[in-house]
């Protein structure tokens, strides 16, 4: 999974990037003219994970990863070129993550006078359907010169791009639009940022955010198809820099229940409808993300396509009946441990041994 942080300039936005990552980058205005973004690969805890861990003991231990880049911030001065850079940055991202700042510090300029997470949304959003609307614009002006002759998949393009184009130009973010799997599959090489999963992330002081301003926002969310998350974020960097003994005691005396990683995932998890099931055995215990719905030959081709293609049966139990009674002899006979067949639905918390032939 592939995260994307966004944000305008002194957001807080590299800040929010050490909070989920545990990493030290300067936290200094981070612009175009930097060659590379930041980036890291951060592990997803998981207690069941630590669980079947302690049960099987295994050679390797896999939990899920994010891979999280904290992009160029959107400045007055650097604007027309932004876009462009993000997009070449932002290929792979499967979730766009805004920054919205909701703190006042003096040292740290802004260019609006007091935070307004609305006001900022709707201004990310604006140069993000800029970008959207330029990629669009020039391809369709590729496909005019030859409408008369078009072929194969341009037939369906065409139409479809000047749909998003209208969309566009009502300000319309590609995200709230209803579109096919077709229409996706041919949108994927176009990497248009307004079309990808938007999770706000409101980094705020050690204050909490009053309910009007938050409601206001998730009401927002609603309207324009984006999640809400709010954090501390240089509480949160700074506990996230402590050894592990010293964070939970430390988030114990905060009062703080969930690190910004954990509020991060659920909510991204959430935005991408995903759910994981898991592997077990002495070699390795693994978490796979899938997306809801999927089914179980789906979900064998997320180890190996020759599993999914070879597919005979699924075992299945869920993770809360063998946590019960972690014994595959005592579950089958309870009847706990099932042989599922290909159309089998995966449940979040599945483990699963998949039967197959090469």
């Amino acid at each position: 999974m592939d995260i994307g942080i966004i944000g305008l300039e002194n957001t807080g936005k590299t800040t929010i990037f050490n909070a989920l990552t545990g990493l030290s980058v300067e936290v200094t205005s981070y612009s175009l003219k930097d060659s590379k973004p930041n980036t890291a690969v951060v592990k997803l805890k998981d207690q069941r994970i630590d669980y079947l861990n302690s049960i099987f003991q295994p050679e390797k231990l896999k939990y899920a990863t994010m891979n999280i880049t904290d992009m160029p911030a959107i400045s007055e001065e650097e604007r027309e070129n932004w876009g462009t850079k993000v997009v070449e940055f932002a290929k792979n991202i499967d979730v766009i993550l805004e920054i919205v700042r909701y703190f006042n510090r003096e040292d740290v300029i802004y260019r609006f006078p007091e935070p307004d997470p609305l006001r900022d949304i709707l201004t990310l959003d604006s140069e993000i359907m800029f970008s959207d609307y330029s990629i669009i614009e020039k391809r369709l002006q590729r496909l005019e010169k030859k409408k008369g002759n078009l072929v194969g998949d341009e037939k369906r393009e065409f139409p479809l791009l000047e749909r998003l184009k209208q969309s566009l130009e009502n300000e319309i973010p590609l995200r709230t639009l209803s579109l096919s799997e077709q229409d996706l599959h041919l949108l994927k090489g176009y990497n248009l940022l307004s079309l990808k999963p938007l999770l706000i992330v409101i980094n705020r002081g050690e204050e909490t955010i009053d309910e009007g301003t938050k409601k206001q926002v998730e009401d927002l969310g609603e309207k324009l198809n984006f999640g809400v998350v709010d954090m501390c974020g240089e509480l949160e960097m700074e506990i996230n820099q402590l050894d592990e003994a010293e964070r939970a005691e430390y988030m114990e005396e905060l009062g703080v229940s969930e690190s910004a990683i954990e509020i991060v995932k659920k909510a991204t998890f959430n935005r991408l409808g995903l759910i994981s099931f898991f592997t077990v055995g002495k070699d390795e215990v693994k978490a796979w993300p899938i997306k809801k719905g999927t089914t179980a030959q789906k979900a064998a081709g997320k180890i190996h396509s020759d599993i999914e293609k070879g597919f005979i049966k699924a075992q299945v139990v869920h993770f809360n009946d063998f946590k019960n009674n972690p014994d595959f002899g005592v579950l089958k006979e309870k009847g706990l441990l099932k042989l599922e067949g290909k159309d089998y639905i995966v449940e979040d918390g599945d483990i699963i041994e998949f039967r197959f032939n090469v």
